[in-house]
């Protein structure tokens, strides 16, 4: 279970005694301003802290720059998405993206 968009609307620090996650999802708004907002920076690296002492996975959302992923490894971020990686795609076609990996 995925506690999505973290740090906005109903994500925030008051449901983590209320929820049952296994992994935070960080806002994609904090994570496309971590490289020219302090404040975003910030939030980004105090969410990830969060997340591993926690025990659950950190994913970062709308990663749009190897920039933004590098700078997330660095901070140990988990994992990442966002179209840096691939537009959104159906079943289908990420079916077909998955084949041609293995066969590689």
């Amino acid at each position: 279970l995925s506690l999505d968009d973290f740090g906005t609307g109903y994500s925030s620090l008051a449901q983590l005694n209320h929820l049952p996650f296994n992994e935070i999802k960080i806002d994609k708004g904090f994570v496309i301003h971590a490289l020219s907002s302090p404040i975003s920076q910030t939030i980004v690296q105090s969410s990830i802290s969060l997340a591993k002492q926690l025990g659950v996975r950190c994913i970062a959302e709308g990663v749009e720059t190897d920039a933004q992923v590098q700078h997330l490894v660095k901070r140990g971020c988990d994992m990442a998405q966002g179209y840096y990686f691939s537009k959104p795609v159906s079943a289908d076609v990420l079916e077909s993206m998955l084949k041609r990996q293995l066969e590689d």
